[in-house]
């Protein structure tokens, strides 16, 4: 009894190439051109690390480099693409229920930027407009399957800074939901379900922390959004969890409350 060898491709979500060799034994004849898919394993493995950073009317792609790369073909779209994924290789038949769509740039499918190296910078591109990218390398060896997509939305508003993480620690947030600053810089949060208001200097840099423990004490919150700096240096908090409105100096000292739960 003869057993032949069966290649098939399977495609997974990172758009790489997965073999799997399945053996089925009474079979003659050969299923698909296996030495076109044995040439083709060969090939090099994509870039990996591939990163897309926004900017205004432009993206920027960079990789990590591929040992004896010639050159690197970017592909990209401004809609995702989609390829066929197989799902089941149980079978030798496969059905309908068998295939699934992926969604995924394929250098069949998206435009192709020659030639370039990392990084790369893509321009005159539209603002607001989201732009999908992946990258081939290119050997002696042939041109390599595709990167992991990335994605970025040129735009001319930059990100400056960021602070903190989800979290109960200072610096720490959850669920931020007001902010603002005072004549020399220092932010205020309003960590709302945390309870407190954060201060931060203008680097990120935690100052101070009021309230903590829900509560309708004054100096104490319960859900607070809402906050604006005056004029006269003073910090006014919308207290929502306890309907009131809380007056504080810059340093966190309580200076009045008022308001209550109505509709009057």
């Amino acid at each position: 009894m003869h057993h032949n060898m069966i290649k098939a491709w399977l495609f997974d979500e990172m758009f790489r190439c997965d073999r799997t060799h399945l053996t089925i034994e009474g079979t003659q004849g050969e299923w698909g051109a296996g030495d076109s898919i044995a040439a083709e394993e060969e090939l090099p493995a994509p870039p990996a690390n591939v990163v897309a950073k926004s900017g205004n009317g432009r993206v920027t792609i960079s990789w990590d480099p591929v040992p004896d790369a010639m050159y690197y073909n970017l592909y990209f779209q401004t809609t995702k693409g989609v390829m066929i994924k197989f799902s089941d290789l149980t079978r030798p038949i496969a059905g309908n229920d068998d295939f699934k769509a992926v969604i995924g740039v394929k250098k069949d499918k998206g435009t192709c930027l020659e030639g370039v190296q990392s990084p790369f910078v893509h321009d005159d591109l539209a603002n607001g407009t989201c732009y999908h990218y992946v990258v081939t390398v290119v050997t002696q060896k042939g041109e390599s399957l595709e990167s992991q997509e990335v994605m970025a939305i040129p735009s001319p508003y930059l990100l400056a800074m960021s602070i903190g993480r989800e979290g109960v620690d200072d610096g720490e947030f959850s669920s931020p939901t007001g902010i603002t600053l005072d004549k020399d810089g220092n932010i205020y949060v309003a960590d709302t379900d945390n309870h407190s208001i954060q201060k931060l200097d203008k680097s990120g840099k935690f100052v101070a922390r009021w309230g903590g423990e829900p509560s309708s004490e004054e100096g104490s919150f319960y859900y607070p959004r809402g906050m604006a700096v005056g004029p006269n240096d003073v910090v006014y908090i919308a207290d929502s969890g306890n309907n009131r409105i809380q007056k504080f100096d810059l340093d966190g000292n309580v200076m009045q409350a008022w308001g209550k739960f109505g509709f009057a």
